[in-house]
């Protein structure tokens, strides 16, 4: 079979894929090296009886590797962060999947919302017994949630058929800047939030310490000049006087 270099998958088959030589020809591969990403050399049959050195995806477990382990202890801390910080994880799983476990854009935007899926449900199952702090009513706001989902469910729909539409390389723009725009705004809010917390923590300390710290400050020039005239006044006076001299104090 003859193969078309411009497809992205030039010679798939229903048993697998073969490899499209600098010829332009479909042939068997001889290795894992001559396969794509996730996808390793096996022997496999047509309909006819006919057997490949075909490129099929790996399997989980038979096929393990490192970068497997790797993008799976990143995913249980990715899962963490989003379910702390409030927000889905699609930004932090999808560059997740597609430089650590080198998957295709689709394939890690499928499991992106599959991973996404579990940890929305483990978080209602958390969050949705509990009652809000300071009102008579559940934490979670179902009538706010009723409101924003039919246009959810509306652009997740229009969104996977953008995604068989659109090429990779659109896709992937579209991705960046989105990721783009949300840690510029991430950082900003975190800025702010810090800031906050930062005077909110200085409050509480003055206040812990009680009342403000005396410190003696050195006389200034117009101290000195307000010094001189009570001292005059003083030597008009007939007897001796005791004066109390001390620097003036200063709040600090």
């Amino acid at each position: 079979h003859s193969c078309d270099t411009r497809r992205s998958q030039p010679c798939q088959f229903p048993f697998g894929m073969l490899v499209c030589s600098a010829k332009a020809i479909c042939c068997d591969c001889t290795s894992d090296d001559d396969c794509s990403a996730n996808f390793v050399c096996r022997v496999r049959e047509d309909d006819d009886g006919l057997q490949y050195n075909a490129c099929v995806f790996k399997e989980l477990f038979t096929d393990f590797r490192a970068s497997d382990g790797i993008g799976t202890f990143l995913t249980f801390l990715g899962g963490m962060l989003a379910a702390s910080s409030g927000i889905g994880g699609g930004g932090l799983f999808v560059p997740l999947f597609i430089l650590i476990m080198k998957m295709h854009l689709r394939e890690a935007t499928a499991l992106s919302q599959v991973t996404i899926a579990g940890g929305a449900i483990a978080n209602f199952l958390i969050l949705g017994p509990q009652k809000h702090p300071s009102r008579s009513r559940p934490l979670i706001d179902y009538d706010a949630a009723l409101l924003l989902m039919p246009g959810i469910l509306c652009g997740t729909v229009i969104g996977v058929i953008l995604n068989r539409i659109f090429p990779s390389w659109l896709t992937v723009s579209l991705l960046i800047i989105v990721l783009i725009l949300t840690a510029v705004r991430t950082v900003r809010k975190g800025v702010k939030l810090y800031v906050v917390e930062k005077k909110s923590a200085r409050s509480h300390v003055a206040l812990a310490r009680g009342p403000a710290e005396i410190e003696l400050a050195p006389l200034d020039e117009d101290d000195s000049a307000l010094d001189s005239v009570h001292g005059a006044e003083d030597r008009d006076t007939e007897g001796p006087v005791d004066t109390l001299e001390a620097p003036i104090a200063r709040v600090r």
